[in-house]
């Protein structure tokens, strides 16, 4: 199991420039889960897509439904208190901070493009690129 970010299920789902990478991450462990602060962020990242024309709202609904199945029973409520510990030693934010807290709770890799992130939590979180190697 893994904790996947928004941006890795952006990019499984959608084609973009770390497709593949993204792909290969879920080839290598199906097992995702996140936050259910996901959902927001991924609506959030496909309206973008749709409001620079880059698919239609058809196109967005359908890769939202693609990201759903992927993270199917596996969403969490992550607790405030556990966010607000890991905020008192950085500045990432509490989005990010609820992933982090996530992979601490369910003691699970968090894959994630995030440079501040990993940076900042070098032995939870993982990038894509080391993961999938």
């Amino acid at each position: 199991m893994i904790i996947a970010d928004t941006q890795l299920a952006v990019y499984a789902t959608i084609r973009g420039p770390n497709t593949e990478l993204a792909r290969r991450v879920f080839a290598k462990d199906r097992d995702w889960s996140a936050p259910v602060l996901w959902r927001s962020e991924y609506r959030n990242a496909l309206l973008g897509h749709v409001r620079r024309q880059d698919m239609t709202f058809r196109r967005a609904t359908l890769a939202f439904s693609t990201a759903e199945r992927m993270f199917l029973g596996r969403e969490y409520v992550v607790e405030t208190r556990r966010v607000f510990a890991l905020a008192a030693d950085n500045r990432i934010t509490a989005y990010d901070l609820e992933f982090v807290a996530l992979a601490r709770q369910l003691s699970a890799p968090l894959v994630t493009f995030d440079k501040e992130v990993l940076a900042a939590f070098p032995n939870i979180a993982i990038s894509p690129e080391a993961f999938a190697a």
